[in-house]
């Protein structure tokens, strides 16, 4: 097991996350690959990429992940949203192709509350789809939200689903933040609740996938 944290650049792009790094102990890292608010689209500078990427291996630190813009909703009730964010979910895998990242981390989307989960399934079938088909080494991660109307995936059943309609891409995994996993009903608090977890990830062929990222909230 490795004890990771999300860091700050320190505005110096990913090479800034070194540095954050060592400074609180971390050993795997999470960052963002741009504005988490905002639409645009990581810079690729090959030259401070490559850099980073010498510098991280030197670094002994490891596993590294981006994390995707807030803004991306793979299951968005608009085309036009829709397709801004697997544009920028895309430009993300591509920065993390070029850093040498293990994987970016994007959210399972949302439809609202007046389209049916099977269309919104679909929607989020077809961006998870077309963003991992771009990926070259590194991996897609889905995380699952915290439940609530309109959510494609909160738990690992609907987890499976999604898994099921994107044809067990070879370049998907899944994220789990056990805040959300409380959140939707399992009972991350108690021993017994961790078991039947873990014992429902691997009965479900969802072990193999799992990316686990442990999170606390204050």
């Amino acid at each position: 097991m490795r004890i990771g944290a999300h860091v700050p650049t320190r505005g110096h792009g990913p090479i800034g996350a070194i540095e954050s790094a060592r400074a609180c102990g971390a050993e795997a890292v999470q960052i963002f690959g741009s504005n988490p608010r905002a639409w645009a689209l990581p810079r690729i500078d090959r030259a401070r990429c490559e850099a980073f990427r010498a510098a991280w291996s030197e670094s002994g630190l490891g596993p590294l992940f981006l994390h995707s813009s807030y803004m991306v909703n793979v299951a968005s009730p608009s085309a036009e949203f829709r397709g801004r964010s697997r544009d920028l979910a895309t430009a993300t895998v591509a920065l993390a192709d070029e850093i040498g990242a293990d994987g970016v981390v994007v959210h399972s989307g949302a439809a609202g509350t007046t389209t049916p989960r099977a269309v919104a399934l679909g929607r989020a079938v077809d961006t998870f789809t077309a963003v991992a088909s771009q990926a070259r080494t590194t991996a897609v991660l889905i995380e699952l939200m915290s439940g609530g109307r309109g959510t494609v995936a909160s738990t690992l059943p609907e987890a499976r689903e999604l898994f099921d309609g994107c044809d067990d891409h070879p370049s998907l995994g899944l994220c789990l933040d056990t805040c959300h996993l409380f959140a939707a009903g399992y009972g991350l608090d108690a021993a017994d609740g961790v078991s039947e977890t873990f014992a429902e990830l691997r009965a479900l062929g969802l072990e193999d996938r799992a990316g686990l990222r442990i999170t606390l909230e204050t």
